[in-house]
């Protein structure tokens, strides 16, 4: 490369910069995109990463961030809410576990 050649390959470089940036903006808006999807029960299960009987749990319980279609009743997350929540300390599934336990305990008690 001379001289003369750094003109072109600045230039060269430049585009494939602007190129980088480009892609790296369109998956940053689709992650964005991504957290605030509304999403429904079975897809909130790969997000927590539990089974659907303690998700169920957790939603009746409402231990977690849930909402309910005024229609239907039926339940739905937005993404971003639920990796907010499960940022928070305490979250893990042993910590859900128990709190869930505990309450169930409470109810039973408070029936007999």
């Amino acid at each position: 490369m001379t001289f003369e050649d750094l003109p072109n390959a600045v230039e060269q470089l430049l585009e494939k910069i602007n190129g980088l940036a480009t892609a790296v903006e369109a998956v940053m808006n689709r992650e964005q995109e991504m957290e605030d999807e509304k999403i429904k029960f079975t897809q909130a299960l790969d997000v927590v990463k539990c089974s659907a009987p303690t998700l169920r749990k957790m939603t009746r319980e409402t231990d977690i961030p849930v909402h309910f279609d005024t229609g239907t009743g039926r339940p739905y997350f937005f993404r971003r809410e639920l990796m907010e929540w499960m940022r928070t300390p305490g979250q893990t599934q042993f910590e859900l576990t128990k709190t869930t336990l505990r309450r169930l305990d409470r109810k039973r008690a408070e029936a007999l």
